[in-house]
């Protein structure tokens, strides 16, 4: 009697021991960006990525399905996390990957693909089930044009009041298997490592710790601690802190400064450029602040004020609008103006 009574307890123990895990990583295919990654996990699928220490943030999320096989298309997933101390970006990696498992998937991977690398490694592998690890040296990380995906964590760090890396290694770990794959992307500011040969070797650990992890013969990993070599912050990459309002005014002022792209009141410049655009942007013009202004190919969305008759919406109105934006629209929504300034950055163009 004793052991059939505890069997109840021993499976609900266990039970919710299994849930205990899952329950405080980040699910990427539900959670949207920007958020705190508190236990260091990124979740896709049924696999899980723990970030190495540091002050993690999701910042960016994208999603695509592979076109190939019958529906429902494979959906593929891609998160972006920032580690920002002090004030300053220490290292950002992506994590891509399917959600689930296609039997027999023929990827046409190719390897190695990417050009002029610092250092090249194709492992002798196939292009059937191809693997590949790259470093490059960056000029220059989300800087000017971007994609969509990098747009998201452009303009968090701008949101944070935090300067891009400036000059940056990135490198590139992917493996294609015979039912999945995945990629990694670490970015690390060049000025964080000692030398070329530093980061290589860094590098030089991913392919045996993920190789695994990328088949989906094991389905969680650790990355290694990431190059972070103490360094003074440079005059020319200083970010002056953001002005409080007084008691006196009005104005509450955003974090968030000007691309270039255009002037706050040139209409012709709206990247879609339609009648009801220019009516609803002419409208957003003549809003107190704070404000924001949001577009899509889809969908125009502008916001104002810091009080939303939702109580669950964000209170920046930059947040709220690109959150209602994103629930309405099926092509990806952007930033156009926040409150006297165009943060707009035209995506890069298709090569």
């Amino acid at each position: 009697m004793d052991i059939v009574r505890n069997i109840p307890r021993w499976l609900c123990a266990l039970g919710l021991a299994a849930l205990a895990v899952p329950a405080f990583a980040i699910d990427v295919t539900a959670g949207p960006p920007a958020q705190p990654v508190a236990d260091k996990q990124l979740s896709i699928g049924p696999r899980t990525l723990q970030l190495p220490d540091g002050n993690w943030t999701y910042v960016a999320q994208a999603q695509w399905s592979v076109k190939r096989g019958p529906p429902p298309r494979l959906a593929v997933f891609a998160a972006y996390a920032l580690d920002v101390q002090a004030g300053r970006m220490r290292a950002g990696v992506v994590l891509e990957m399917p959600a689930r498992s296609v039997a027999g998937a023929d990827w046409d991977a190719e390897t190695c693909k990417l050009r002029n690398p610092l250092f090249s490694d194709s492992f002798g592998s196939n292009w059937k089930e191809s693997e590949c690890l790259q470093v490059f040296q960056r000029s220059g990380h989300l800087l000017g044009t971007q994609g969509e995906f990098y747009i998201q964590a452009q303009q968090w760090l701008q949101a944070q009041s935090i300067a891009p890396p400036g000059a940056a290694y990135e490198v590139v770990y992917t493996k294609y298997g015979r039912n999945d794959y995945g990629r990694v992307r670490v970015f690390v500011p060049a000025q964080a490592v000692e030398s070329d040969e530093e980061m290589i070797a860094w590098a030089k650990q991913l392919p045996d710790l993920l190789r695994g992890f990328m088949e989906k013969r094991s389905t969680e990993v650790k990355l290694p601690p990431i190059p972070a070599r103490a360094v003074a912050a440079e005059p020319s990459q200083a970010i002056a802190p953001v002005p409080a309002a007084s008691a006196d005014d009005s104005r509450v002022v955003v974090p968030y400064r000007a691309s270039g792209y255009a002037k706050l009141d040139d209409l012709d410049a709206l990247p879609y450029n339609a009648e009801h655009v220019r009516k609803a942007y002419r409208d957003w013009l003549t809003q107190p602040l704070p404000r924001a202004f949001v577009l899509s190919s889809q969908k125009v969305i502008y916001s104002v004020g810091r009080d939303p008759d939702d109580a669950s919406e964000p209170h920046d109105p930059a947040e709220r609008a690109l959150a209602r934006c994103r629930r309405a629209s099926q092509t990806p929504c952007q930033l156009y103006a926040v409150d006297n300034v165009v943060v707009w950055v035209p995506p890069a163009k298709a090569p």
